[in-house]
């Protein structure tokens, strides 16, 4: 299984899921290939465009995963913008923004994109 990652991190981690699962003979190879991600209003934008470029690059079945906080009072932001809110405003700067607001819930948008052998796209 091909997944497209320069974060450590993340093929840890599926590499782990995949082994609780009893999948462990499923054998995950990190590629860490420098797409630039697109400005999109949603996580599930950014993965497809990601894994649509990967695909081109790399002619084979392949997965990407792409995720981004999201606060309910702030319509979903920081979302696909996260990395970039977190360097320029920080966790102070997010929780100024909901100050005011009643619904502080956040959570997080995670979406995993398989590509299979023909580039047909699948989301989960």
């Amino acid at each position: 299984l091909v997944f497209v990652t320069g974060n450590t991190g993340k093929l840890t981690r599926a590499r782990l899921a995949l082994s609780l699962r009893s999948l462990s003979r499923v054998q995950v190879q990190g590629v860490d290939l420098k797409i630039p991600e697109i400005q999109a209003d949603s996580v599930k934008a950014v993965a497809m465009d990601k894994a649509r470029r990967a695909f081109e690059e790399l002619k084979r079945p392949l997965i990407v995963h792409d995720c981004g906080l999201v606060c309910a009072a702030l319509k979903d932001f920081p979302g696909p913008a996260t990395k970039y809110a977190n360097y320029t405003i920080g966790t102070e700067g997010l929780l100024n923004l909901m100050r005011e607001k009643e619904d502080r819930r956040a959570g997080w948008a995670d979406v995993i994109v398989h590509v299979d052998a023909n580039g047909k796209l699948k989301t989960f």
